[in-house]
């Protein structure tokens, strides 16, 4: 027995992902289809299966046990490979050799920055 599986695509900003693949895991032909400009997808199944979802510069995410009992929308939330990385800190070494201090934290999409100097501190804050 077969069945449509709906569902939504979002970004970590819970925003909709249009052009996201959605491919049931071996399936052969391949069975596969694209989210619309809204993040929503239709895709046929047959039994229990697992959903794999890609897009440009984010981070594939499974949906497994898919199966076509479901009657709610699936909500997939996926997250930039930038979202997934681990805060990272540095200061130049011109920098210290001159008494300022700074320092960059790349996580989330943003980038965040303190900068010191004589005594004086400025913080920003960049959606990157």
């Amino acid at each position: 027995m077969s069945a449509i599986i709906k569902g939504t695509v979002l970004n970590y900003f819970k925003k909709p992902i249009p052009g996201a693949t959605v491919t049931v895991q071996n399936s052969y032909p391949e069975i596969e289809t694209t989210t619309d400009q809204n993040g929503l997808f239709e895709i046929e199944i047959s039994g229990k299966q697992t959903l794999i979802f890609k897009h440009e510069n984010t981070k594939q995410e499974l949906a497994q046990g898919v199966n076509e009992n479901m009657t709610e929308p699936l909500t997939i939330n996926m997250m930039s490979e930038l979202e997934t990385q681990t805060p990272t800190a540095s200061t130049s070494e011109s920098c210290k050799r001159k008494g300022l201090f700074s320092v960059l934290v790349f996580t989330a999409g943003f980038l965040a920055g303190v900068a010191l100097s004589s005594g004086k501190e400025k913080a920003v804050v960049a959606k990157i």
